[in-house]
């Protein structure tokens, strides 16, 4: 009499390894499902101290005169105003192109806690009857000053003032 083996249940190799990759494929979009909410977490709480970082520099740029109370009008810092920090500047168009990191206070040292995030500043001479494009004819009494807060790469607040040259800051 010849007796019968009874068949052995095992996993074949293919199936151990399709096994294998549809674990892995989970695995890696738990990560990234993990990454991204840490990411979406981080900027939902770095927001509000961005905002707070731009409106204290627009606030602090709305204080100046809207041009060169003392010297040759030119758009942009003069030369004299080339010290450390911005605390030379004196009218709202030494701001242009001004950009720190980190975020700094007026007397140029740097905000603490804030490794990684910067500050940036436009100013464009405005057009009165579009203030979302340049003055194709020069100053026409309108600059728009924009002020950009970003932290590794991501922005964060963008706030936007226009001023004027009828508006003038009076003396303390």
């Amino acid at each position: 009499m010849t007796t019968r083996r009874s068949p052995v249940r095992a996993f074949t190799l293919l199936e151990t390894t399709v096994s294998l990759v549809v674990v892995g494929l989970v695995m890696i979009a738990a990560v990234r499902t993990v990454g991204a909410t840490h990411r979406m977490r981080r900027v939902g709480y770095d927001r509000p101290r961005a905002a707070m970082l731009a409106h204290d520099l627009l606030a602090e740029i709305l204080t100046m005169e809207y041009e060169e109370p003392f010297e040759t009008i030119s758009f942009g810092p003069e030369s004299s105003e080339g010290g450390v920090g911005r605390s030379t500047f004196d009218d709202v168009d030494d701001f242009h192109l001004w950009t720190r990191t980190p975020p700094e206070a007026p007397d140029g040292s740097a905000l603490s806690g804030l490794a990684g995030w910067t500050r940036t500043v436009t100013v464009m001479l405005g057009d009165p009857n579009d203030l979302t494009s340049a003055s194709g004819s020069g100053d026409v009494g309108v600059k728009v000053i924009t002020v950009t807060v970003t932290r590794g790469g991501d922005e964060l607040a963008c706030v936007t003032a226009v001023r004027t040259s009828s508006w003038r800051v009076l003396p303390e």
